[in-house]
């Protein structure tokens, strides 16, 4: 399943409620602006500003890889769910990332044309791609696919297969992106090498109007046969895609996954079906068919069959997905668990599914840095010339070059072997929430990640450490905010929780993350949610600081005895309506003032939380605030969606001017050397899947211009400016992980 959260659901019911707030409050007095955008080039020659250059950095993998594929000789393409698309040209020892000419990054599904190694082509949740030079750059071809009036994701791609007598022709199926269901029971077809599609199905006979198309196999003999798999059933097509027939004798019920063919005889399948979470009896696994689908039979004996509790995750019930046939060999096949719990990873058969046995095991798997817990085989392929070499994933890439007998992973470095410290091959698939670099030695670095928890690096970045002492993993999978005390860098602070729904806690650490101890949770005080903001009094005690936490969806919280007791300080900040975006700061000069941000619009604090007060300005949704750090009583304010952008003000929060246009502006940074600089990062949006990038502003807001070279990844959650270095910085993206900028000189 792809990464798709309550919270972005939440975002989309949130925006449209705002929209209709913000509708009746258009008519007020609105802030003035300058300039909203990048400026008009003149004709007055000026300075030209030091350019930023990026470099991808990075533990390599962490996310959902998704896709693979096989090209010529050395070259492998993977996708992922959040970050595009990746090529290796040298048999996975490195990776770059490519992703020039997508409109986003939800990538489900690569083929490569057998003829032109070149020619790739690109399933995502908004469509397909084409690129025509090996992905140096790619095209949406949307000639044929219906027009998307208002998200983005277009027609989801589920599967596409490549006819292999007539490789202009193409088939697709559309899928689902979690979001909601697009066009199901479409097959698509291309005759042109996808630069025009049409439905080939349309008004006929057979497959379900409501079906998802998982998988899309051709008979290599002969190509107007063709099968899907469906969640409302197994299909034969014998006339190209045009009509179809349901294939279900034997199987226990309609939801199939993936589909095989052997190639030397195509009447010799194999099916996976999906068994409903946590209901008896369980009717997984996978099934066979000796007759071209005509009939089946069960063939799941030494699979491990687990099923999970009523109200437990599905991921707790045994399914298997992926599914590789050799293609010299009939009865050699491996599927993929795709499930957390139990006997989990790829799973072997010799004698055509009499038998399964687990091939990936502790004593003869190679990790890399993820430890060895649960994981889900997300995507799976066979070299098309050595069927002895498969290639499987999910946070990380693995390969087998002796049929499974071991494996290995190709997605990260230890450097040095046996250190535990870890370099990425370019393979950077996660999203990085927050980075913050110790002030004391910018050597020191600290990483809260999406899916993979927390991080650091001893050497800016070159190498990294998962660090968790003291934590089970597999109780969150992701920290969100960092806090590092200016007086005893060894002292961290941070939130972690799951970014899938509403749960999480702070902890504490007194050993620069290496280990930690839970601090903020039910019961010191702190609700059992999600913690994205965490602000520390720098006045106060080191050994009993003051700690502001913004729990989400419960307001502001105190805590006057480092973290051991928490408080809610919410009088006059509104209902808890309001506390879904929030923010927070702290008043450099007078920490008794903060400001807090929330949907209702922006609120102050002069007694340090006890009462709030609602400025007068109109805006709401206020995503970020920042003050100026040598003159608080400049600030600037993130508003999201509607009437988004960056907002100054210069009289402590009394007038604003829109600064910046831009429906999300997540993250700003100000150079605490010289404030007149300052930097915003930008998310994806719903009407637009790709952000912007990062902007820079040399003259305190007034004009701002791109800095995104090296870039691959345009949806920005953080960036930090090394406070020791001002020409340093570190961005976090949402799913190429984290780079780092040099300013040039």
């Amino acid at each position: 399943m792809r990464k798709v959260s309550f919270l972005s659901l939440l975002a989309l019911t949130l925006l449209l409620a705002s929209s209709c707030i913000q509708a009746t409050t258009e008519t007020t007095t609105q802030p003035t602006s300058t300039n909203t955008s990048i400026p008009a080039p003149t004709n007055n020659p000026t300075p030209e500003p030091p350019g930023i250059t990026w470099t991808s950095i990075g533990p390599g993998g962490g996310g959902n890889l998704t896709a693979i594929a096989f090209a010529s000789s050395g070259t492998i393409y993977v996708g992922c769910d959040v970050g595009g698309v990746y090529r290796s040209t040298d048999d996975g020892q490195t990776w770059e990332i490519i992703n020039e000419g997508l409109k986003l990054y939800a990538i489900t599904e690569i083929v490569v044309d057998p003829t032109n190694p070149s020619l790739v082509y690109l399933g995502s949740y908004g469509g397909i791609y084409k690129s025509e030079d090996g992905g140096d750059h790619w095209e949406w071809k949307d000639n044929g696919f219906p027009t998307v009036d208002e998200w983005p994701w277009g027609v989801p791609i589920g599967s596409m297969e490549i006819d292999p007598h007539i490789p202009s022709t193409i088939y697709a199926g559309v899928g689902d992106t979690n979001f909601d269901r697009w066009g199901q029971g479409k097959i698509y077809k291309s005759t042109d090498s996808g630069d025009s599609w049409f439905v080939v199905n349309e008004g006929t006979q057979g497959i379900d109007s409501e079906a998802i198309i998982y998988e899309i196999a051709i008979d290599p003999q002969n190509t107007d046969i063709v099968y899907s798999s469906t969640d409302r059933g197994f299909y034969k097509s014998f006339d190209g895609g045009v009509s179809w027939e349901r294939k279900e004798e034997g199987l226990p019920h309609s939801s199939t996954r993936e589909v095989v063919i052997y190639p030397q005889d195509p009447n010799i399948l194999y099916l996976t079906l999906y068994s409903p979470p946590n209901q008896t009896p369980w009717q997984g696994g996978v099934y066979k068919s000796m007759d071209g689908g005509e009939t089946w039979v069960e063939k799941t004996y030494g699979l491990d069959i687990k099923i999970g509790e009523p109200g437990d995750h599905p991921y707790s019930t045994s399914n298997y997905e992926q599914i590789q046939i050799d293609a010299q060999n009939p009865d050699v096949v491996y599927v993929g668990a795709n499930y957390w719990t139990g006997k989990f990873g790829v799973y072997r058969t010799t004698n055509g599914g009499d038998y399964w046995q687990l091939v990936t095991r502790e004593d003869n798997w190679e990790r890399g840095w993820k430890p060895f817990d649960g994981q889900r085989v997300e995507s799976m392929a066979m070299d098309p010339s050595n069927s002895s070499r498969i290639l499987w994933s999910e946070t990380g890439l693995f390969e087998t070059l002796d049929a499974g007998e071991t494996w290995h992973q190709i997605y990260t470095n230890e450097t040095p072997p046996g250190s535990g410290w870890w370099q990425g091959r370019g393979l950077e698939v996660t999203g990085v929430y927050d980075i913050e670099i110790d002030p004391t030695n910018s050597n020191n670095i600290y990483f809260a990640y999406a899916d993979i928890n927390f991080l650091r690096s001893e050497n800016s970045g070159q190498t990294f450490a998962r660090s968790v002492g003291g934590l089970d993993p597999a109780e969150t999978n992701s920290f969100f905010t960092i806090v590092i005390d200016p007086d005893d860098p060894t002292i961290i602070y941070a939130s972690r929780g799951w970014w899938n729904w509403n749960s999480g806690d702070i902890l504490k650490s007194i050993d620069s993350g290496r280990n930690w101890t839970v601090i903020g949770a039910p019961s010191s005080g702190l609700p059992d949610s999600l913690v994205f903001t965490l602000v520390l009094d720098y006045s106060s005690p080191v050994e009993n600081r003051t700690l502001y936490a913004v729990s989400y969806e419960n307001g502001v919280y105190k805590s006057t005895d480092g973290g051991t007791s928490w408080t809610a300080i919410n009088e006059g900040l509104g209902t808890s309506g309001n506390y879904y975006y929030q923010s927070l700061v702290i008043d450099p000069t007078d920490p008794q003032v903060l400001y807090a941000g929330v949907e209702s619009g922006l609120y102050k604090t002069t007694d340090g939380g006890a009462t709030w007060n609602k400025l007068s300005w109109d805006m709401q949704n206020i995503g970020l605030v920042e003050i100026d750090p040598q003159d608080p009583q400049i600030l600037y304010a993130s508003v999201l969606y509607h009437l988004g952008g960056l907002y100054r003000s210069l009289d402590g929060g009394t007038t604003w001017e829109l600064l910046f246009s831009d429906p999300v502006v997540k993250a700003i940074a100000i150079d605490p050397f010289n404030p007149e600089i300052i930097y915003i990062a930008t998310k994806d949006y719903d009407e637009s899947p790709l952000g912007r990038g990062v902007f820079r502003s040399m003259d305190g807001g007034e004009t701002w211009l791109p800095v995104n070279e090296g870039l691959s990844h345009l949806s920005i959650f953080s960036i930090e400016i090394d406070p020791n270095n001002p020409n340093i910085l570190y961005l976090g993206t949402e799913g190429n992980g984290a780079f780092r900028g040099i300013v040039e000189e």
